[in-house]
């Protein structure tokens, strides 16, 4: 029984520890960065863990959903399609360009 009241415990404290962030929504601590032929969310606060939960293009912008906290573990690349000029994360703007092999961010 004090185990099951320890795991409730975890989990509640768990959800307390994270924060979900919209595209629209300001996040000043959201670093964006191209890696390759991919992108990389971070944060920068180094406690705090970033999680992609969810993507979605609308028109030629990619829109970002994403977790930040103590434990949500990391799943924060993505790769934007060919069609992407534009990724809307962290309530900032980026235009991606093709550079190489790889993307080039600017914030607008």
């Amino acid at each position: 029984m004090k185990t099951y009241a320890g795991l409730l415990l975890a989990a509640s404290l768990t959800g307390c520890l994270t924060a979900r962030k919209a595209p629209g929504s300001p996040d000043s601590a959201a670093m964006l960065e191209a890696a390759g032929d991919r992108l990389v969310l971070t944060s920068a606060n180094s406690a705090q863990q970033t999680r992609i939960v969810r993507q979605a293009q609308s028109g030629d912008t990619l829109l970002v959903w994403y977790k930040t906290g103590a434990f949500v573990g990391r799943a924060n690349t993505l790769k934007p399609a060919p069609g992407v000029r534009f990724v809307k994360c962290g309530g900032q703007l980026y235009q991606l360009t093709a550079a190489g092999s790889g993307w080039q961010l600017q914030r607008l």
